[in-house]
């Protein structure tokens, strides 16, 4: 099963119907050049997500989308990337942080991985990767 960041937003928004104090919304804007794909509160707590779900090492981040993410963090807010990977074994949730060169573009690290992979017979991707989402929002929430 191919998971795309449609299927990401439909699984955080079943999850977030379940939950009081959670709010998510997802964001299309062609205006704004860079912005991410969520909002979302926990209990509070208000964060940005970007959705990656792609191949292999490359997350695919547009340098629009470093410097939103960047200037957002400088500003005092949080910003995350979750990003799929294709084998669905786990999920990466990344940061983005500035280069200490000013000639160097901000970069994206890792800062916590998510295993969702699950031993359970007869437990279906799609209920795979909703459980990796819950536990990778709430953990994003406490940060």
């Amino acid at each position: 099963m191919k998971i795309t960041e449609s299927k990401v937003w439909s699984y955080i928004n079943q999850i977030q119907k379940q939950k009081k104090g959670w709010h998510f919304i997802r964001i299309e804007s062609n205006t704004i050049n860079g912005i991410p794909d969520i909002n979302g509160v926990v209990n509070g707590k208000e964060f940005w997500i970007e959705l990656k779900c792609n191949r292999g090492n490359n997350i695919g981040l547009s340098k629009y989308q470093l410097l939103w993410h960047s200037k957002r963090i400088q500003s005092g807010g949080k910003t995350f990337i979750l990003h799929l990977t294709e084998k669905q074994e786990h999920i990466e949730i990344l940061e983005v942080r500035d280069s200490r060169s000013r000639s160097r573009f901000p970069f994206a690290v890792r800062i916590s991985l998510v295993s969702y992979a699950s031993s359970q017979p007869g437990c279906t991707p799609g209920t795979r990767v909703r459980v990796g989402l819950e536990k990778a929002v709430n953990l994003m929430s406490r940060m």
